[in-house]
C-alpha cells in the first residue's frame, strides 16, 4: 500500500492541515487559509477550533502508515466523558460477549475532558488521539455523543475524517437518537453510520456485516447515507435488559471507585507526591478537628468504602460535641426510602435543638429505619434514643 505523509492525506481530503512544531507548543495549522467547509478563513479555523499558523519553514510532516488487517475487525470505542465512560464499556462488553465476533479486537479510549476543554492543551490531546488511531490500525471508530460532548466530538470527527479517510466512523447516543438528528452528522460527512437508540445489539450487527461484506442499508436501529440518499432502518426494540452483558459482571470494568482515582489525582492532587499530600492535608477535615467547637451531626453508612467509619469515630474521640448515627445497610449514598426519611427526621430534630422552632414527631420515622446512634443524640426523646442505642451497629 502506498505510504502517505499526514499532509498528503489531508490534501487528498480536500484541505491542507499540517503539524507544526515550535519551541513552545505543538499545533495544527491551515496555511492555505481554507476552512473545513471549503471557504476562505481568517483566522485559520477548522470546525470552529482556532489553530496557530506558523511560517512554512518551521513545519514538519508527521509520517503515518496504515494497513488493513485481513483477520477480524479492529474497533476503537472512544468517549469524552465527564467522569466514567459507561457507554463505551457497555458497548465493549456486548461486542466481546458476542460469539459471532470472537475475532473482533475491541479497544477503549477515554478522551481527556479537561485537556479538550482548554485551548492551550486541546491540540496536544487531539494529536494524542490521532496517534492512537494510527497505532491501532483500525477499521471502525465508535463515538458516544452526549449533551456535553457532541460539539467537541463533531470537531474531532471532522479531523479524523480528513486524516483517516479509510476509517468507518460510527456514532450513537442521545444526541443522535432520531433520524433527523442522525442526518446532521451524515450530511456533513462526519459519520458513516449512526446508531439510534440502544446500541449494544445494533453495533454488533454492524460489525458483523462489515466483516462479512454484507449490505448495511436498512439495518434496524441505524441511519446512513448511500449514494446521496439518507437510509433509516426501523427502530430496534430491546426486549429484556438482562439479555445485554454487564461490563461490571463480566469483569471489563474494575471496582467502581477505582475509576475515580485518576480523576481525583488529575482534578485535585496526587497523594503520591509531596506537593499533593500537602495540598490534601491542608484541606482535609481531619486536619482541622481541633478547630471545631460547634455541635456536629454525623450520619454515616457503614458500608461506605470512600469515607471509613473510623474517621467519624476519630473525630468523636477528639472530644468534640458530636452525634454519630450509623446506617448499617447503606454505603456512601443513602438509597433505602426508610433510611432517607430517617435521615431527614434526624436532621430536623438536630436543627430544632440548635435553632429552635416547630418540629414534627420524628419517633416513628427513626424507629422504622435501621439507624443506630453510636454517640450523642441527647436531643432526641429518651425512649427513641434508648431504642436507637440498643441496635447493634459496631464500627467495623
Amino acid at each position: 500500500m502506498q505510504h502517505h505523509t499526514l499532509a498528503q492525506r489531508l490534501r487528498r481530503g480536500g484541505g491542507h492541515i499540517i503539524r507544526a512544531l515550535s519551541a513552545e507548543k505543538e499545533v495544527l495549522s491551515r496555511p492555505d487559509g481554507v476552512d473545513s467547509r471549503g471557504g476562505r478563513a481568517k483566522p485559520t479555523v477548522l470546525r470552529s477550533v482556532v489553530y496557530w499558523q506558523v511560517a512554512s519553514r518551521s513545519l514538519r510532516f508527521c509520517p503515518l502508515s496504515f494497513a488493513v488487517s485481513g483477520e477480524g475487525m479492529k474497533v476503537l470505542l472512544a468517549s469524552l466523558s465527564l467522569e466514567f465512560p459507561l457507554a463505551a464499556y457497555c458497548l465493549a462488553a456486548a461486542l466481546r460477549a458476542d460469539p459471532g465476533l470472537a475475532d473482533c479486537d475491541t479497544a477503549l479510549h477515554d478522551i481527556d475532558w479537561p485537556r479538550m476543554s482548554h485551548y492551550e492543551s486541546k491540540n496536544a490531546e487531539i494529536w494524542r488521539f490521532l496517534a492512537r488511531l494510527e497505532a491501532e490500525r483500525l477499521q471502525v471508530l465508535g463515538l458516544s455523543l452526549y449533551l456535553w460532548s457532541h460539539i467537541a466530538l463533531r470537531e474531532l470527527a471532522g479531523i479524523v475524517r480528513r486524516v483517516f479517510s479509510h476509517l468507518t466512523i460510527v456514532v450513537g447516543g442521545p444526541e443522535v437518537a432520531t433520524p433527523a438528528a442522525a442526518e446532521t452528522w451524515l450530511a456533513a460527512g462526519e459519520a458513516d453510520i449512526v446508531v439510534r437508540g440502544e446500541g449494544e445489539r445494533v453495533l454488533a450487527a454492524v460489525i458483523r456485516r462489515m466483516r462479512d461484506g454484507a449490505p448495511l442499508a436498512g439495518l434496524p436501529g441505524t441511519s446512513m447515507r448511500i449514494d446521496g440518499d439518507m437510509r433509516h432502518g426501523p427502530p430496534m426494540a430491546l426486549r429484556r435488559l438482562d439479555d445485554l452483558p454487564s461490563p461490571f459482571l463480566t469483569g471489563l470494568v474494575p471496582a467502581y471507585w477505582q475509576s475515580w482515582f485518576a480523576m481525583i489525582r488529575q482534578r485535585l492532587a496526587d497523594p503520591a507526591t509531596a506537593e499533593g499530600r500537602a495540598w490534601l492535608d491542608a484541606r482535609s477535615p481531619l486536619a482541622h478537628v481541633a478547630a471545631i467547637h460547634c455541635p456536629v451531626l454525623m450520619i454515616h453508612g457503614r458500608q461506605d468504602v470512600r469515607v471509613p467509619l473510623l474517621q467519624a469515630r476519630a473525630m468523636a474521640a477528639a472530644g468534640r460535641p458530636v452525634t454519630l448515627a450509623v446506617l448499617p445497610d447503606e454505603g456512601h449514598f443513602i438509597s433505602e426510602q426508610a433510611n432517607r426519611v430517617a435521615l431527614a427526621a434526624l436532621v430536623e430534630a438536630f436543627l430544632q435543638d440548635q435553632a429552635g422552632g416547630p418540629v414534627e414527631d420524628v419517633a416513628e420515622d427513626l424507629v422504622a429505619s435501621r439507624m443506630a446512634i453510636l454517640l450523642g443524640g441527647d436531643f432526641l426523646p429518651g425512649p427513641v434514643l434508648a431504642r436507637l442505642r440498643e441496635r447493634n451497629a459496631s464500627p467495623a
